[in-house]
């Protein structure tokens, strides 16, 4: 057995090897190969993954996500963490590893409880507070959300049957809360390449984040994608999300007359919108988040989910109704070295890290 790497210049040739096409499950997929090589953030000899290998069999990887913080220092996101059943021996190893290759260097934005317990043991991370968001549920959609989980069939033909008849009466709902909104001159529009001012408000309204924020940054995440539908993606075993049924990604701006007051991301994957990024004008929180319903209805997206505070105090209290709401955890964390670093600004974006591609 060995543990190898792969460098951010090396990833086309290693997904055209004959070792990756050995492998049973493979421990990147080719559209993030090309992702990670227009990384803004990333180097030619940045290490981009960590894998063990023994007789071309795959035991294990770990992958690294170069980034900056706002101060403009380099880190890596791990991004994906995964070992074969029977080879549990070698998720440390194959982490540290990675960690050794980013410098110590090394952040989460999104880990669950397990992971948490197993790096704290190791002394060698430190975990912020758990961070609690919120899932707006726009329509109902049990139906698909029992299929994802393969529940019974005859539970999700009753679901699809509630759906169908509780969503018409959401609508009606819906639309006339719209009708006595004060949208005051806002508007909500997908952002155009050549608005220079784009750049200038993320720079001005970025100011409390821990990691680099800018357009180009914006532009990379929605240009290369890790994400494939299910009609363009080649078949391969992968053991994290990259096939969905249903997927896109737009940056908008939000303007109140001719000023801009917001800008953000939304996504859209299978009904489910998040807002990976947003930079706003505090004074106008409640009208951008009127403005981002506006576009949720024009999409027919399901549900929202929000990380921000500020963004979900808005979206509680703006005027406008949701079907319910759920609230959901988050787990951030950071290698010891970066303890003071990540510790000067307050916030991660929620699409911050690899989340914004997953």
């Amino acid at each position: 057995m060995i543990i190898r790497e792969v460098k951010v210049s090396e990833l086309n040739e290693f997904v055209e090897s004959e070792l990756f096409t050995s492998f049973d499950i493979k421990p990147l997929t080719p559209q993030r190969a090309f992702s990670q090589l227009n990384n803004p953030f990333a180097k030619p000899d940045d290490v981009a993954l960590v894998f063990a290998v023994e007789d071309n069999r795959l035991l294990a990887f770990a992958g690294l996500l170069p980034d900056m913080l706002a101060t403009g220092e380099r880190i890596s996101c791990n991004s994906n963490w995964w070992v074969k059943p029977g080879s549990n021996f070698l998720a440390i190893p194959v982490l540290l590893k990675a960690l050794e290759k980013c410098n110590h260097q090394m952040f989460f934005t999104d880990c669950n409880l397990k992971t948490k317990t197993i790096l704290e043991k190791t002394g060698l991370f430190e975990f912020r507070p758990e961070i609690t968001g919120k899932r707006f549920f726009l329509r109902s959609c049990f139906g698909s959300v029992l299929q994802r989980r393969k529940k019974a069939k005859l539970l999700i033909v009753a679901a699809r049957i509630f759906d169908f008849v509780i969503n018409p009466v959401l609508n009606i709902i819906t639309k006339s809360f719209l009708l006595f909104v004060d949208r005051s001159g806002f508007t909500i529009q997908p952002a155009s390449d050549s608005d220079k001012s784009i750049a200038q408000f993320i720079t001005e309204n970025s100011g409390d984040d821990i990691l680099s924020q800018s357009v180009q940054k914006l532009n990379w995440i929605i240009n290369f994608p890790w994400l494939k539908t299910e009609h363009t993606q080649e078949e391969l075993v992968y053991p994290f999300s990259n096939v969905v049924k249903n997927f896109s990604q737009n940056l908008l701006v939000v303007k109140r007359q001719n000023e801009i007051v917001g800008v953000l991301i939304i996504s859209l994957v299978n009904g489910m919108a998040s807002i990976p990024f947003i930079y706003y004008k505090r004074q106008h929180i409640s009208n951008i988040t009127i403005q981002i319903r506006l576009y949720l209805k024009l999409v027919k997206a399901n549900s929202i989910v929000v990380f921000n505070d500020e963004v979900a105090s808005a979206f509680a209290n703006n005027g406008l109704s949701f079907f319910f709401t759920r609230k959901i955890k988050r787990i951030a964390g950071y290698a010891v070295q970066l303890k003071d670093k990540i510790n000067r600004n307050k916030y991660f974006q929620d699409g911050d890290g690899d989340v914004a591609f997953t």
